[in-house]
């Protein structure tokens, strides 16, 4: 179990994270939920796993709420065969613990600083995103870290959802 984040969503606490079953390829992203008002009190009840119909590897969730409407955003795989190269991905949810809609990658890592990496892998991380926004008239941005962690060029890079764009559609986020 690993990068929890904590949310107060709808008048409740909810903490997500990332697990497996002790294997690499089984990573997850999971959902407690908390309503007492004081997180550090009452019962956390486990809502389950968290995920879109392609049920691929996930780690690094956390929800973006834009307008009245709350997404969950992840770094992910295309496909286990396409193991190691992670991009992000977004998903409107319908309750704190349940993704309504099918997964829309949003960054790719394409650039050079986005694939260095300590062996051969070579494939490109893009991870970790987490939604920066002053207010609600600002632009949203998700600033996220890319290139392999145990790397020495591991970095941050962002993208932005362009004025009045739908976060469901790929091409509305500039890079």
């Amino acid at each position: 179990i690993w990068a929890p984040e904590i949310h107060f969503l709808q008048g409740k606490w909810y903490i997500y994270f990332a697990a497996n079953d002790g294997t690499g390829d089984s990573h997850r992203m999971y959902v407690l939920e908390n309503p007492n008002a004081d997180p550090m009190t009452g019962t956390w009840t486990f809502k389950g796993k968290i995920f879109d119909s392609s049920d691929q590897w996930a780690i690094d969730g956390s929800v973006l709420t834009i307008g009245s409407a709350n997404y969950f955003i992840w770094s992910g795989w295309e496909s286990t065969a396409s193991r190691y190269k992670q991009y992000l991905y977004l998903a409107k949810m319908s309750d704190p613990w349940t993704i309504s809609g099918p997964r829309v990658k949003i960054s790719s890592p394409t650039n050079t600083w986005e694939k260095h990496e300590p062996s051969s892998i070579g494939a490109g991380v893009n991870e970790g995103p987490i939604m920066l926004q002053k207010d609600a008239s600002s632009p949203v941005f998700i600033i996220y870290s890319a290139s392999r962690y145990s790397s020495d060029d591991y970095c941050l890079g962002q993208i932005q959802l362009k004025s009045g764009g739908d976060p469901t559609v790929a091409s509305d986020w500039i890079n």
